[in-house]
C-alpha cells in the first residue's frame, strides 16, 4: 500500500507485523538538502526509494533510520519524492495509531527545512465472532439469520446465497446488515444455503454456511360423528 503525504503529515495503514510504503514530499514547496528519515514508535524501516535515477535511500541495518545518498536542490512539489517502507511491530494493538516516523530535509548548515510526521494506523483483518445457524421453518413462515465479526476499521457485511450446495454463491441485493431476514419461506427454498462475508481494508472473512429447511404445511381433516345416548326414563 502506498500513501501520498499530505503536508505536513502522512498517515499510513498496515496490520500488525505488516508493512506500509509512504511517500514523503512537500506538496507546496521545494527544499534543498539531504533527506533523513527516522523510525519511531512501533515501526522499523525495511526499504526506501526515490523518483530520481541516481539518488537512493540508504537504510541502516537496525532499521531505525534512512538517509538520501546525497543532497539535492529540489525535494518536494514537482521535484524529488522519497518512498519509505515501514514494518509495524507484530505486537502493535489493533486500532492504535503509532507515531511511526519522521522525515526531514537538512540544509547545508544543518537546519531542517522540511519536516513530515509519519503516523501508522494499525488495522485488524475481520475475524468471525458469530456464524449463522441452520434454521427450519414451515412454509410461509419467516426466519432471521445473524452473523458478526470484529476488525479495524469495522468491517462491512454482504450476505450471499447458494442454491447448488455451495458450488456457487450470489450476493443478495441490499443484504448488508448483521441480520438477514427471510420473510416468506417457500418449499422451493428448502436446502438453500446462506453465508455472510465481512470485509475491511485489511482483508476478508467468510462465515460458515447456514441451511434453510422448509417444511410443508400439513392439515388434519377431522370428522365429527354425533354420539346418541338413550336414557331410560322408566
Amino acid at each position: 500500500m502506498t500513501v501520498a503525504a499530505v503536508w505536513p503529515d502522512v498517515v499510513g495503514q498496515a496490520v500488525a507485523g505488516g508493512e506500509v510504503e509512504v511517500r514523503i514530499y512537500n506538496i507546496n514547496e521545494m527544499h534543498a538538502g539531504s533527506l533523513e528519515i527516522t523510525a519511531r514508535e512501533g515501526t522499523r524501516i525495511t526499504g526506501g526509494r526515490t523518483n530520481v535515477g541516481n539518488l537512493s535511500l540508504v537504510v541502516a541495518e537496525d532499521g531505525r533510520s534512512a538517509v538520501s545518498s546525497r543532497a539535492i536542490n529540489g525535494w518536494g512539489a514537482a521535484g524529488a519524492s522519497a518512498w519509505v517502507t515501514l514494518q509495524v511491530d507484530p505486537d502493535a494493538a489493533t486500532g492504535s495509531v503509532l507515531a511511526g516516523g519522521q522525515g526531514r530535509v537538512i540544509n547545508s548548515v544543518g537546519v531542517p527545512n522540511m519536516v513530515i510526521s509519519i503516523a501508522v494506523e494499525v488495522l485488524g483483518a475481520p475475524e468471525i465472532t458469530q456464524h449463522p445457524q441452520d434454521v427450519s421453518v414451515v412454509e410461509g413462515q419467516g426466519a432471521v439469520l445473524s452473523a458478526a465479526a470484529s476488525g479495524h476499521p469495522a468491517p462491512t457485511v454482504q450476505w450471499q446465497t447458494s442454491t447448488d450446495a455451495g458450488t456457487s454463491w450470489v450476493d443478495i441485493a441490499g443484504a448488508t446488515g448483521a441480520e438477514f431476514s427471510i420473510d416468506d419461506a417457500r418449499l422451493a427454498m428448502d436446502g438453500t444455503l446462506y453465508r455472510a462475508i465481512f470485509t475491511n481494508n485489511a482483508g476478508t472473512a467468510v462465515t460458515e454456511s447456514a441451511r434453510l429447511s422448509v417444511r410443508e404445511v400439513r392439515y388434519l381433516n377431522l370428522s365429527v360423528r354425533p354420539i346418541v345416548r338413550l336414557v331410560d326414563t322408566l
